[in-house]
């Protein structure tokens, strides 16, 4: 299973699900183009993009619109590609800070489920994905998920964890 396209849907469903009635779509629907997948066919498809990729969720749940950024003008492309730097450096600096080796354990927790990657997969996911939700690292909930991954909604409220402060 590619960690990467699975830590996509699940932040993808994090922040389009209603914090009091957490559910999953039934399937997945790709912007621009309309395709229609089930959650297994819909990480193959994600893991089978060309990377690196922009996901951002749609308002309605199970929308996902997706842009290659090597179909980009060379001006955005630039820009998408500033965005991903800057997602490695942040992330970079949040793993010195908290004094994590590549294959220690990052922590996503939503309402509903747990799910659990590596430091190096973390750090791939964030080479080969900008997801436009708004995230950031903190200290992890013992010893073998030594950080946590926090998404935000865009109504503000944060996956479970406590943010670690560095610069």
């Amino acid at each position: 299973m590619d960690l990467c396209a699975e830590l996509t849907l699940q932040v993808m469903r994090f922040v389009q699900q209603p914090r009091d009635h957490p559910a999953s779509p039934l399937e997945w629907i790709f912007a621009p183009h309309g395709r229609r997948e089930r959650w297994a066919a819909a990480r193959e498809h994600l893991s089978r993009a060309p990377k690196p990729l922009i996901a951002a969720p749609l308002a309605e749940p199970g929308m996902i619109a997706l842009w290659n950024i090597g179909t980009f003008d060379d001006e955005q492309r630039v820009r998408a590609e500033q965005r991903f730097a800057n997602q490695l450096q942040w992330l970079n600096k949040g793993i010195t800070h908290l004094g994590l080796a590549p294959t220690d354990l990052f922590l996503f927790e939503t309402d509903a489920d747990q799910f659990e990657l590596p430091v190096a997969e973390l750090a791939r996911w964030l080479g080969e994905y900008a997801t436009m939700v708004p995230w950031t690292i903190g200290e992890g909930v013992d010893t073998r998920r030594r950080a946590r991954l926090m998404i935000r909604r865009s109504n503000g409220d944060w996956s479970p964890g406590k943010a670690c402060h560095f610069h």
